[in-house]
């Protein structure tokens, strides 16, 4: 199976969360996760990847510290339905970035 990508940032300059993105149904149970953050430019930002089963209560899946023109991930198999990006903190005049790809665990 091909990899879906579904990016929860793009080009975020403030602080806040980003919009609530449905896991695909067919795809949630059997598949790993792999989320990531990065950096574009001179600036520095903490960002959550958040996870929820009914997109009100959300759960920090990952927490991501960034230093200027960087990216972190991890991976996960958690089969949450829902997850957003939230910049806990920026600073500079870079912009953020967070994706979610979802692929073939085996």
């Amino acid at each position: 199976m091909a990899m879906l990508k579904l990016q929860l940032l793009s080009q975020v300059l403030v602080t806040g969360a980003g919009a609530t993105v449905p896991a695909p149904p067919n795809e949630v149970a059997p598949f790993l996760r792999a989320m990531q953050a990065g950096l574009v430019g001179g600036t520095a930002a903490t960002v959550n990847i958040e996870v929820s089963d009914d997109a009100k209560t959300w759960i920090v899946a990952a927490t991501f510290v960034l230093a200027p023109n960087t990216a972190e991930g991890i991976s996960s198999e958690v089969p949450w339905r829902f997850i957003r990006g939230n910049v806990t903190a920026i600073s500079g005049g870079g912009a953020v970035d967070a994706l979610v790809t979802l692929g073939n665990a085996g």
